[in-house]
């Protein structure tokens, strides 16, 4: 007799093809991982969020500008590969994805200090208690998300 465990396993999926929805054509498959790879990865993460955590907003900013940077200097390619992938057109891609990116990461470098700082606020019935709102970054975080 079988648990449900060995069931399991017997339908679990290996790969997962990708196939360019303008033409049909299969592009390759994308592993997927085990649990316990998946379990690794997440363990890993946590460790780095915690130096994360301590980072100066001048350090967030470099990342930040490395990541605009890359994308600008590789925008053809990434546009290219996103044509492929998802049948959109490339200025479609490019408007849509990856500038709206850029923008977002110019808007962080020039208000994301201001408005990630701790704010004072009143303690409403409490008034010789003092409070305040915290921004902390939240660690490793798991979305299903829709996608079509």
């Amino acid at each position: 007799m079988m648990n449900s465990t060995s069931t399991h396993d017997q339908h679990a999926v290996s790969v997962i093809p990708c196939i360019n929805p303008a033409t049909g054509e299969r592009l390759g498959d994308v592993p997927v991982d085990s649990p316990q790879a998946v379990e690794a990865m997440v363990a890993n993460a946590r460790k780095a969020q915690v130096r994360w955590a301590t980072t100066s907003f001048t350090t967030r900013r470099r990342v930040l500008n490395h990541i605009r940077d890359h994308l600008l200097t590789h925008m053809d390619e990434l546009c290219a590969e996103v044509v492929i992938d998802s049948g959109k057109t490339f200025e479609n891609t490019a408007i849509g994805e990856i500038l709206p990116i850029c923008n977002q990461i110019k808007w962080l470098n020039k208000y994301g200090e201001k408005y990630l700082k701790p704010e004072r606020v009143g303690s409403w019935i409490l008034p010789h208690k003092i409070a305040r709102i915290e921004y902390r970054p939240l660690g490793v975080v798991a979305c299903i998300v829709p996608w079509n």
